[in-house]
């Protein structure tokens, strides 16, 4: 028993020695493979017209650093410290900012389109920020969303830009963008993981935006143009108004959808693969071509819904109000309309394959 308890210990000792000399070997590879031009920042702090694009620069202690003209592009520089840094015309597309010490830091001409902003520090007053304009904004959208209308009021029109905005993982509940002169440049910007609860977007055009797990509960989007935008894995969109959206192209993917309002809204070509829409209102809309495959539709209002050339594999109808549906030259696959008393619909040259009809009827694959 002794021996095999000294065998045992021997063999811990070893594996934890092993992982202590991995995890050195690690650290010296990854200190090989810096480039050159991040192993010149740390040392001189000056690295003007540099490539640092996607660089680690993580809790990097470069005060008053010269990065005049830097490509810093989707660099990780999260809590860094670059306070009194000369960052004129840097490019920082997507970087991650998040805790960054900019305080006193001259960025005017830099490129902040995409980057996160989430307790960046500028100093006591953004305004005095050496940052154009258009960052301010967005900085202010991100942590002081309460100050934005009052702050937007003082510019000239021209000044006020988001187009290609980071505004993930923010808190922008109740926040209107109609009537403001930010309306006019939301496209392209990122919502991703947003409370959006309340927000209005509605007539607005927002396309090829991101709203990926954002929470959009009471969000009104009615008549907005939202081609191409990606709603998936949406944590909850309860009460939401899309009435009237174009959702031409969407990303609708697992999306909770529960009791929005989706009349009248046209989903050509989108993608609604596993998308929860149990109780929402579907009348009127429109899903030609769209891929509903698992989406579960379960007590939701199908009244003159259109679901040609649809992929409908999978699709849960339970309890639905069904009635005026167009499912011609669609796939509906493994369905079982029984739970609904009956409707009326057009299957015209519609594949069938495994659906229990609610009059009994079965068209097996």
């Amino acid at each position: 028993m002794d021996v095999r308890w000294r065998l045992g210990r021997r063999q811990v000792l070893s594996h934890g020695l092993l992982c202590v000399v991995m995890w050195h070997v690690g650290m010296i590879v990854a200190q090989a493979q810096e480039s050159a031009a991040v192993q010149q920042l740390r040392e001189s702090r000056s690295c003007v017209e540099c490539d640092l694009k996607h660089s680690s620069l993580r809790s990097a202690y470069l005060p008053a650093a010269n990065l005049t003209q830097a490509n810093l592009a989707g660099a990780d520089l999260r809590g860094a410290d670059l306070h009194g840094a000369l960052m004129r015309e840097a490019n920082l597309t997507n970087a991650d900012l998040r805790g960054t010490n900019l305080v006193g830091a001259n960025l005017e001409g830099a490129n902040l389109s995409g980057a996160r902003l989430n307790n960046t520090d500028f100093g006591d007053d953004i305004d005095q920020a050496r940052l154009e304009q258009p960052w301010k904004i967005v900085w202010r959208l991100v942590n002081e969303p309460h100050t934005v209308a009052d702050a937007i009021a003082r510019l000239p029109e021209e000044m006020v830009t988001i187009t290609g905005a980071n505004l993930s993982h923010s808190n922008l509940q109740a926040f209107s963008f109609v009537d403001s002169v930010l309306a006019a440049h939301l496209e392209n910007s990122n919502f991703s993981s947003t409370d959006l609860s309340g927000a209005n977007f509605s007539r607005l055009t927002v396309q090829n935006s991101s709203f990926f797990a954002a929470t959009l509960d009471g969000t009104n989007f009615s008549h907005a143009q939202l081609q191409n935008a990606n709603f998936s894995q949406v944590a909850s969109a309860t009460n939401a108004d899309f009435s009237s959206a174009h959702l031409h192209d969407t990303n609708f993917s697992q999306a909770n959808a529960q009791q929005a309002d989706f009349t009248d809204a046209l989903f050509i070509r989108a993608n609604l693969a596993g998308t929860h829409l149990t109780g929402a209102n579907l009348t009127g809309s429109n899903f030609r071509e769209a891929d509903l495959v698992r989406a579960d539709l379960s007590q939701a209002i199908l009244i003159g819904t259109l679901f040609p050339r649809a992929q409908l594999q999978g699709v849960t109808f339970r309890d639905s109000a069904a009635e005026n549906l167009d499912f011609s030259n669609s796939t509906l696959q493994d369905i079982d309309f029984r739970p609904l008393t009956s409707i009326s619909a057009d299957f015209e040259g519609a594949h069938l394959c495994g659906v229990a009809m609610w009059n009994e009827s079965r068209y097996d694959c």
